[in-house]
């Protein structure tokens, strides 16, 4: 789930208004993350080097090493994922385990153990469809020299007359050798319209229990059901109730002209049945059976010889081992052609928007886009999908809409593609059918370039020997010297160059031209035109020597999206176009990482990652270019238990507290630290948790020792709400995971000598100590945290069925105010909140409240850091940057640093106000041997270095030194070591 020791995609511990946990009567748990579906206590992994070649469901084996890291979740079996003749696919495999933690949580451990390639939860799609009843169009054919089929349906048929199907029977009704292969909820292959066109396994005898073709399925002459009626798989794919499968199956090649029903575009073209849901796992909304076994179903249908895959359903989680399976397709010669979905929705719907995959949106008789169906940058073409008449369970027709029936259309026509053009490989079938269909821009206003190719169009696709079609593979957007920093960050400013790699898929073109494009605002397009010249079919090419640039404006909005638009021309017939994927300018996070740690840092609260739970966008925390040691961390000020100002888990997006004002940016070097960051916010995003505060927080990390191991992060909170405000407590939830082979090794702990909270394993793998401090006061709060609560503390994970309710209000506030409460958590998933208050903030007035996160080799490492991070607060606010900050609200003394020291080390102190002090240092015995302040001093805050080989008769030893003000006392110990 991660790439780079990141967690990644939901775990199910988060966001409780939009996450549940469906349970059915077979003990099978899916879990719902707003649109995404995945299976509880299921990974699924691909190994580093694993030996492969197991069958699908059949023991598989994984490396000591992986199997000791697995065995503290209770693993139940692994088993091979898929069924792989030639083993591209073998190191993928499936796990089962038996403890409570979040699929997410297991595959990010996993993927941080370097053990795996990538690790991620079983994912569920949903089938793409809109049942209705509307009219079908009664309007007659005009018949050309195909004669017309004799289906007594086809007359109404107007999607087949809309796509131009009877002119494309006259140059090609198909090959019987071609096969679609249906991956759906099953298909009634019985059915009188399609059993004549339905794929038979001639390899296989029928009913002798023997695996005759040695594919890994027994008696599979019909197809394959990969879920039965409860999970165990068998040798029939018929639908088990009538409502997707055979509808998409009949679109696709139907049997035509036999006099009965429909007639399909595929026309003589085969179906294979796949059938990739169970019986016993359904939405409990619609009734609809879950694609479960999607993409386990792909890899069946290309092994066996399927030249057009047809997906009609799909989900919104992206997927490593999705994008794999479809590589996989393409490989054996597969085209999959997906749905868009149904959502009226630009964002990306999977497999539609993965590499490779020709994915289609739905119009209606008029070439309008449908009310339901999806568009954008990922759509590849068009084709009818609104009341599609086509066979249904058992032995009848039904109307239905949806992408659903969209694909399909495109499906049978690619298999006739196919067949005209059987040297053409799946990409190139792909084009074909892209660069011929219809352009219905012009009926589709508001929609211009996001309809992919536009409608299908059969007869061009069938005749058209001359077709041209270059695409972009693999397009690399880069802030390099000298336009940008080369941080991967697009920051306002910027030039960014786009590097692209192209290849022509079909007829050789020259004199071929290719620009670059953007509507956006903020970018301004520098380089846009590329002259590639002339290349024969299937070459490839770049644009390295004249790469693409653009800038960025520097009043850009955090968090823009951009988009670009390729464009081709020949300077003839050929006027293509293709979208880059979005680019993200001025995001809102930058890196902090001048020393030997990086932090992310956000401009809303949030610490590691931007887009926590997903942590995608930004590197988390590391030490020494170690591993990702940060989950999550977030700002949190409360004073009350319903009322908490955070970014903290279980909180919708929409619902988190903090609303941007300023962005967060980055200087380097800054006026006073190697990298300085800066962003303003306030909580007015979420009304019922608003203390009407914004917040400044200014960042600061050194890349000078002893000064390069600690990131300080300083929030000015300023009281807007026009009333005073009391006990209000502010602080860090920070999620921890430290070890490299599980979380539950983890401990958190407190330092009661130098006030500070710290994380690391207890396997000592890695070797490295993180930790938190609050370094502005000495108003100390700590919790530690088991993540799972069972230690008897407050838990934060979300689990209903485990009867864990999250991290509350209450339990934050609880754990923000209590002071050093708890100060343990030891050996598993843990977390911690580092606080400081209560604080009174009157109204129009400012408090600050400053934490380091530090990081060492060893304890000892860490609390030199923490020290050292103290000392340079105190820096900070009295430099000329600091000039500004609050006076303080207390008189205080801190400890020295360094401790030990030799020969010299600094004290700092803050008066409230002005007044007489006098600073003197001691021995053992009471007698003073320095005297470093004895005058008036103005409020606000002091240093003073004291050299001890200054004075006579100072050796090495225990000193104390103290201060007094205003009828006040305060002494500490320090030292001496020569």
């Amino acid at each position: 789930m991660i790439i780079i020791t990141r967690k990644i995609v939901f775990l199910v511990t988060i966001m409780f208004f939009s996450l549940s946990v469906l349970l059915f009567a077979q003990g099978e748990t899916v879990i719902k993350n707003g649109k995404k579906l995945y299976l509880s206590n299921t990974v699924v992994i691909k190994q580093k080097g694993a030996p492969a070649g197991s069958s699908l469901g059949k023991s598989s084996s994984v490396s000591s090493s992986l199997m000791q890291k697995l065995s503290s979740y209770g693993v139940k079996n692994i088993t091979q994922t898929f069924k792989s003749s030639d083993n591209a696919l073998g190191d993928i495999v499936t796990i089962k385990y038996n403890t409570s933690k979040d699929p997410l949580t297991v595959a990010s451990e996993l993927e941080k153990s370097g053990e795996v390639l990538w690790a991620e939860p079983h994912y569920i799609s949903k089938m793409h469809i809109i049942p209705q009843t509307l009219l079908l169009d009664k309007t007659p054919l005009n018949k050309i020299l195909f004669p017309a089929p004799n289906d007594p349906s086809y007359s109404s048929q107007w999607w087949l007359t809309n796509i131009k199907a009877l002119e494309g029977w006259d140059i090609s009704s198909g090959d019987t050798n071609v096969v679609i292969g249906i991956v759906d909820c099953g298909v009634e292959w019985k059915h009188a319209d399609l059993n004549q066109n339905i794929w038979i396994n001639k390899k296989e005898i029928p009913g002798n229990g023997i695996d005759d073709d040695h594919n890994g399925y027994i008696d599979d002459v019909q197809g394959w059901d990969l879920g039965g009626l409860n999970g165990t798989p068998d040798n029939d794919p018929t639908e088990d109730d009538p409502q997707h499968g055979t509808h998409v199956a009949g679109i696709a090649s139907a049997v035509s002209n036999n006099g009965i029903g429909i007639a399909s575009i595929g026309y003589k073209c085969k179906i294979m049945a796949v059938k990739a849901s169970r019986n016993d796992q359904r939405d409990p909304q619609t009734g609809d059976a879950y694609i479960w076994y999607g993409y386990e179903g792909i890899v069946y249908a290309a092994n066996n010889g399927a030249k057009v895959i047809n997906c009609s359903w799909g989900g919104s989680s992206y997927s490593r081992l999705e994008q794999d399976v479809v590589n996989y397709a393409l490989s054996k010669g597969a085209l999959i052609v997906a749905s868009a979905g149904n959502d009226k929705t630009d964002e990306y719907a999977y497999p539609a928007a993965y590499d490779g995959v020709l994915s289609v949106a739905a119009t209606d008789k008029d070439d309008k886009l449908t009310w339901f169906s999806n568009y954008g940058s990922f759509i590849g073409v068009c084709a009818p999908g609104l009341s599609i008449l086509s066979t249904w369970q058992p032995g009848a027709y039904q109307n239905l809409s949806g992408t659903s029936m969209s694909a399909p259309l495109v499906s049978g026509l690619a298999a006739l593609v196919r067949s005209k053009f059987p040297d053409y490989n799946p990409r190139q079938v792909a084009e074909q059918i892209r660069v011929n269909c219809d352009n219905i821009d012009p009926v589709n206003s508001g929609y211009e370039y996001q309809l992919g190719g536009g409608r299908v169009n059969a007869y061009k696709a069938l005749t058209n020997t001359n077709s041209k079609s270059v695409r972009a593979y693999d397009i690399i957007f880069s802030d390099e010297a000298p336009g940008g920093n080369g941080n991967n960050i697009f920051e306002a400013g910027e030039t960014i160059t786009v590097s692209v790699k192209f290849r022509n898929y079909l007829s050789n073109i020259s004199n071929l031209n290719i620009s670059l494009e953007s509507n956006n605002k903020y970018v301004k397009i520098i380089n846009g035109s590329f002259n590639a010249g002339s290349f024969a079919r299937l070459d490839s090419f770049n644009n390295y020597s004249g790469k693409f640039t653009f800038s960025i404006a520097k009043d850009v909005p955090e968090d823009t999206s951009a988009s670009f638009l390729i464009k081709f021309t020949d300077n003839s017939t050929y006027s293509d176009f293709q979208w880059t994927k979005r680019v993200l300018l001025s995001p809102s996070y930058g890196n902090m990482k001048a020393g030997s740690v990086t932090l992310t840092v956000t401009g809303r609260g949030s610490l590691g990652f931007k887009d926590f739970p997903n942590n995608f966008q930004g590197e988390g925390f590391h030490y020494k270019d170690g591993p990702n040691l940060l989950f999550e961390g977030a700002l949190m000020y409360s004073n009350s238990l319903y009322k908490v100002a955070n970014t903290a888990r279980f909180q919708d997006v929409s619902d988190s507290s903090f609303k941007s004002i300023e962005p967060f940016v980055v200087q380097v070097p800054g006026t006073i630290a190697d990298y300085q960051g800066t962003a303003i916010f306030n909580d007015s995003r979420n009304s019922a948790d608003s203390y009407g505060i914004e917040t400044k927080l200014s960042s600061y990390s050194y890349a000078d020792v002893p000064n390069d191991k600690f990131i300080i992060l300083k929030y000015s909170l300023t009281n807007k709400s026009g009333s005073n405000i009391s006990n209000l407590y502010t602080g860090l939830f920070l999620d921890w995971d430290i070890n490299a082979d599980t979380s539950d090794a983890d401990i958190a702990n407190y330092d009661a000598t130098d006030n500070f909270g710290y994380a690391y394993s207890n396997l000592g793998r890695p070797k490295v100590y993180a930790g938190c401090a609050l370094i502005s006061s000495e108003k100390y709060g700590y919790y530690a945290i088991s993540n799972d609560g069972s230690d008897g503390g407050i838990g934060i994970y979300y689990l209903p069925s485990q009867r864990m309710d999250g991290f509350t209000k209450a339990e934050k506030f609880n754990a923000l105010s209590g002071g050093v409460a708890k100060k343990q958590a030891l050996n598993t998933d843990i977390s911690m909140v580092v606080s400081g208050g209560p604080y009174s903030i009157d109204a129009g007035q400012t408090t600050d409240v400053a934490f380091a996160i530090a990081a060492g080799d060893n304890l000892e490492d860490l609390r030199g850091a923490i020290k050292s991070s103290r000392a340079k607060y105190q820096q900070i606010v009295t430099s000329v940057d600091g000039s500004k900050e609050t006076v303080p609200d207390r008189f205080a003394l801190e400890q020295n640093y360094p401790n030990p020291f030799n020969p010299s080390t600094t004290i700092f102190y803050q008066l409230p106000s002005d007044g007489f002090v006098r600073l003197n240092v001691y021995n053992v015995l009471g007698e003073k041997v320095a005297e470093l302040v004895n005058s008036v001093q103005s409020k606000g805050i002091h240093k003073v270095d004291f050299n001890s080989s200054r004075f006579s008769g100072i050796s090495s030893g225990v000193y104390f030194y103290r201060i007094e003000f205003a009828s006040q006392i305060i002494s500490r110990k320090m030292m001496l070591i020569k």
